[in-house]
């Protein structure tokens, strides 16, 4: 018996050039059609079993970080992949029936029930992926059925994204005149020299101090702003501001709110001591309660803009409450760089807030 899905030998010799380019081509599209199609159902059934997974495990605090970490070490994977195929059986979640045996996947694809909300799988992985980051749900199925029946390319598809976002509303304050923020952004591996009991000392901020060695110490001056490059001797640099300082690369460990998250902050850079964990406070934003649904969705649109970014913040301290304030920016595989507090106020998430009290950090 033939293989299934072979293309079927010819019983003659092929009559001309044209007939065997015309074969030719009909195989390779087909072919590279069901690799697609292969690719993007792997995809949306692995996604499916790492989403199940962390729902069984739902109460344990921080799991599904974990996990996707555990899986990316054993088994070799990306875990932006990992969390991108999650995303994707979570935001389609109609798009193929659960994955059982395999025995009887083909059969139920056959007999799976029609529903208005279900998307054919003719759409790329490029297609899913460009639809993603969509937060509202019936955009997104929308688009898709529109890029399924017309046949859109991925381009065209990300046009009609992009024509589509320019034609929202931008949101401005209530309590300003401004409808954005202007970034505080310093410069990393940039510090202040103070003096303490007689002893010149390096502030990276935190709390965090180092003494100056002898010969550092007849260099500099108290109040010098100074560059620490990693492995490298420290540098003046002249004409430098406060405004330099308190710049550092940090990794999310957990968003509590909208505009709360706790970060692991690299003092010298992400390869070198000292680390430190602090809970911070976007600067001059406020985004709705936790409790609401409006504080859930705000929260959730934080934890998808962060996700896969390198994240760098600049800090702030008020000096009533001794908490830290904190000015985020995202930056992508491109290179391009997004600041979030900014994003929260664009996308309606959050309003400005320059009034803090003590409670502003319980959360």
């Amino acid at each position: 018996m033939a293989e299934i899905g072979l293309v079927k030998k010819s019983s003659g010799p092929l009559a001309s050039y044209a007939e065997l380019r015309r074969r030719v081509r009909e195989t390779l599209l087909w072919g590279q059609q069901r690799i697609e199609e292969e690719r993007v159902r792997t995809y949306w059934d692995t996604g499916w079993w790492v989403k199940e997974h962390i729902l069984l495990n739902r109460l344990r605090a921080r799991y599904g970080e974990e996990v996707l970490r555990k899986l990316s070490r054993d088994e070799g994977v990306s875990e932006s992949v990992l969390d991108r195929c999650k995303q994707f059986a979570e935001k389609f979640p109609r798009l193929f029936p659960k994955p059982i045996s395999a025995a009887r996947q083909k059969s139920l694809l056959s007999s799976y029930p029609a529903s208005k909300n279900d998307i054919k799988t003719q759409l790329t992985w490029s297609h899913f992926r460009t639809l993603l980051p969509l937060e509202d749900d019936k955009l997104r199925l929308r688009l898709a059925r529109r890029a399924e029946r017309h046949g859109w390319t991925v381009q065209e598809l990300e046009a009609r994204i992009k024509s589509l976002r320019k034609s929202l509303p931008q949101p401005r304050s209530p309590l300003s005149g401004r409808a954005f923020l202007k970034p505080k952004k310093g410069e990393l591996f940039t510090y202040r020299i103070i003096e303490d009991g007689g002893v010149l000392a390096l502030d990276q901020g935190f709390a965090k101090y180092w003494n100056l060695s002898p010969g550092e110490a007849k260099r500099f001056l108290e109040g010098d702003i100074v560059r620490k490059l990693p492995g490298r001797e420290m540098e003046k640099l002249e004409g430098g501001g406060k405004s330099l300082l308190y710049t550092y690369e940090a990794d999310v460990t957990r968003v509590v709110d909208a505009d709360t998250i706790w970060m692991k902050i690299y003092l010298e850079g992400r390869q070198r001591a000292p680390w430190v964990k602090e809970k911070l406070r976007l600067r001059d934003i406020d985004a709705a309660e936790i409790k609401t649904p409006e504080g859930r969705a705000a929260k959730k649109f934080v934890e998808d803009q962060v996700r896969n970014k390198r994240i760098l913040i600049t800090t702030t301290k008020p000096d009533k409450w001794d908490r830290y304030l904190s000015d985020v920016f995202l930056i992508s595989e491109s290179g391009e760089e997004l600041y979030l507090n900014n994003l929260l106020l664009e996308n309606g998430h959050a309003r400005i807030k320059t009034d803090w009290s003590l409670e502003d950090w319980e959360a």
